[in-house]
């Protein structure tokens, strides 16, 4: 339960505060391989009186959505097996009732329905990379990119499996970066395949472009790095592609 107390803790801050709760976020990957762990967004948080996910979320009615998004894109790419609880792939504002249905015709607002084609779309890219569950149990599934990174609350590391790779990015403020450089661990093509922040999503669509070649610029203890967009709240899935080049 500590991953989840600690996650809803550092969602509920304003963006301003997240920088002196930074911790709230790495510290899970300290003891992630000691054992199987379940990461759960459970019923016993969206009941009596302890709000649903969307209201513990900080921020305007948009930026609240901004940050459910990125908390369900958090918990997808942690190393570590997924629970969550019914209503809240439609983030809804009530707790749960046990008397109730879920409130299905919230899925009649666009900001609702925009979010339950977002966890659609989140679960299928998780079942089909295995980066983010083939080795989700040991060090060799992961790795850090910038873990430090408190002043601008952007937490980045890499998820892989034996043949693919995967680049997490969260921005957990509203600061907007034109140009933010990236280190990766292998040159190449990258592209961007999952953005929270797409118009599908309900979000603002500032990323035009996908497709990203690596240049031989270290950062981050990386020979490598990229430059893309990184709006605020924002979240980026970033997959190394395949070389079409054949070996001679």
């Amino acid at each position: 339960m500590g991953w989840m107390n600690d996650t809803l803790t550092y969602i509920s801050k304003n963006t301003f505060e997240r920088r002196y709760y930074h911790d709230k976020i790495t510290f899970s990957i300290f003891y992630a391989f000691s054992e199987n762990f379940i990461l759960p967004f459970s019923h016993d948080e969206v009941v009596h009186g302890k709000k649903s996910l969307i209201e513990k979320a900080s921020g305007t009615y948009e930026e609240k959505f901004q940050n459910l998004k990125l908390m369900a894109l958090y918990q997808m790419t942690h190393p570590g097996k997924k629970l969550s609880f019914m209503g809240n792939e439609i983030a809804q504002f009530v707790e749960w009732r046990y008397y109730e249905e879920i409130e299905w015709f919230l899925l009649g607002y666009p900001a609702h329905e925009a979010h339950h084609r977002y966890i659609k779309n989140l679960n299928r890219l998780y079942l089909k990379e295995k980066s983010f569950w083939k080795k989700d149990n040991t060090w060799d599934g992961f790795q850090w990119i910038d873990v430090d990174n408190s002043d601008q609350s952007i937490f980045s590391y890499i998820r892989k499996s034996d043949k693919d790779i995967c680049v997490v990015v969260l921005n957990f403020t509203h600061q907007y970066y034109e140009q933010y450089r990236l280190g990766v661990s292998e040159p190449g093509d990258y592209q961007i395949i999952l953005n929270s922040d797409n118009k599908d999503f309900s979000g603002t669509g500032q990323i035009e472009k996908n497709d990203y070649e690596a240049d031989e610029i270290g950062l981050h203890g990386m020979k490598y790095s990229i430059e893309i967009k990184l709006p605020g709240l924002t979240g980026l899935i970033i997959k190394k592609k395949k070389s079409t080049k054949k070996r001679r």
